[in-house]
């Protein structure tokens, strides 16, 4: 006799969320997520560029205001 297969077998097509976080998706609040579900080198990698990009940002910011700075010293 063929046994039916449960949900808690059911093959996963689709990436599961909570159901805050599928709102968040289906409204577009949410630009980009890591997924726990991938692989951890994956996570890594997606993790080291976010922190790339924060440094390059707060670099950016840093070397505005020291120039600004520099800017006030020079004319005083």
């Amino acid at each position: 006799m063929p046994r039916a297969t449960s949900a808690k077998n059911a093959p996963v097509t689709a990436p599961r969320r909570s159901p805050s976080a599928a709102r968040a998706h289906a409204a577009g609040e949410v630009t980009w997520t890591i997924d726990l579900g991938q692989s951890h080198t994956r996570i890594t990698e997606r993790t080291a560029a976010a922190a790339n990009r924060s440094v390059m940002a707060l670099g950016l910011l840093a070397a505005v205001v020291w120039g600004y700075d520099l800017v006030g010293i020079v004319r005083r």
